[in-house]
């Protein structure tokens, strides 16, 4: 719980090319086993959910108006018998495997693997800058990148993170929000928090 407050104060204070100190709200996410997928985000942050029936969500965020940034998070539920330390193994491979296609693309030419963590959340990600020849993202126009992996409780995500911040603050700001993701029971939506 301390950290979950923690995340949610830094939210609250990192807001500079998004939002300036602004509102976060927990984002209760229905899930079709009557529990919620919840995330802390900047209130003004347009968050689209596609699901399909008997499955977890794909959940969008975008900027409003100008391609500042997209955010997607496509969530699966992890296969019955999965040990999550064999999991999170497997997937470390992976990410590290897409990173190191994606280095000879980007200023940084080496990329590293770095761990992600919240209360109930265990992953890895990675994050590079376009270089000015070929665009790292998946859609053109989008200078930074960051992806990775997540499990949270009985599902795992993969998760993209497309900017047009040069600083790595939007970047920060969604591994912020993305480490706040929790399961939840009952389905109970959270209101939004002032700090």
């Amino acid at each position: 719980m301390r950290n979950f407050l923690m995340v949610t104060a830094w939210l609250g204070l990192c807001l500079p090319g998004i939002a300036a100190a602004e509102d976060t709200s927990i984002r209760a996410i229905p899930l079709p086993d009557h529990r919620t997928l919840e995330i802390t985000t900047p209130v003004s942050w347009h968050m689209d959910v596609q699901q399909q029936p008997d499955r977890p969500p794909t959940i969008g965020f975008r900027s409003e108006g100008d391609a500042q940034y997209e955010i997607y998070i496509e969530t699966r539920w992890l296969a019955v018998g999965t040990t999550t330390a064999i999991e999170l193994a497997s997937k470390k491979i992976r990410v590290q495997s897409a990173a190191d296609y994606k280095a000879p693309r980007t200023v940084e030419k080496t990329v590293l693997v770095k761990p992600l963590e919240g209360d109930e959340l265990r992953g890895y990600y990675y994050s590079m800058t376009d270089s000015d020849s070929v665009p790292v993202a998946e859609r053109e126009g989008y200078k930074s990148l960051s992806q990775g992996f997540i499990l949270v409780g009985d599902f795992e995500a993969d998760f993209v993170i497309m900017s047009n911040d040069s600083s790595g603050e939007t970047a920060r700001l969604v591994l912020l929000a993305i480490q706040s993701m929790a399961i939840r029971n009952p389905l109970v939506a959270s209101p939004s928090k002032a700090l």
